[in-house]
């Protein structure tokens, strides 16, 4: 799991109550991560960490635009993200991840690390078709590069194979 330091939170010292946390992510914080879907980006993420005495509700709200590449033409676009995202982490006996929103981390937890948190969420923002937007009103226009053969009509049936074997075993009785 990747970390970067600025955005460890002390969730030990941390009164119950609402908190507000401010990130801006940058070639420094892309550059951690060796995936090759985001390379480059830019933007900010505002952390609201409510925190209760056995849970913590962490809302992230997400402005930023990350670099992607094109599947059609291979050419670097940009791509703009506006999004928010709910993590709820809880204490328990042993640190794991539930899902994607749930986590549990051990009573003697010190700090919790945001850095890889909020990678996941970027990363699940990324389309899986990653189109330019200039071929974005070309994908949709209705052509098709093949197209199977319609079906007869009723009259213009041709007898198949099967027709043919069943006329042989009908001539048999």
């Amino acid at each position: 799991m990747v970390k970067l330091k600025a955005h460890n939170i002390d969730v030990y010292h941390l009164k119950e109550g609402k908190h507000l946390f401010g990130y801006e992510l940058g070639k420094q914080f892309f550059s951690l991560f060796p995936e090759d879907i985001l390379n480059t980006g830019a933007g900010t993420v505002k952390v609201e960490i409510d925190k209760s005495s056995r849970l913590f509700n962490i809302n992230f709200d997400f402005d930023l635009t990350v670099t992607l590449t094109c599947d059609r033409s291979l050419e670097p676009f940009d791509f703009a993200m506006k999004m928010q995202r709910e993590w709820f982490i809880k204490y328990g006996d042993e640190d794991q991840d539930i899902d994607e929103r749930m986590s549990v981390i051990s009573e003697g937890t010190q700090e919790i690390n945001l850095t890889q948190a909020m990678f996941d969420f970027i990363g699940l923002e990324v389309p899986m078709k990653k189109l330019h937007p200039k071929y974005e009103d070309e994908d949709e226009d209705g052509t098709w590069v093949f197209k199977a053969e319609e079906e007869a009509d009723e009259n213009n049936e041709k007898p198949s194979v099967w027709d043919k074997l069943k006329d042989l075993k009908n001539n048999k009785n």
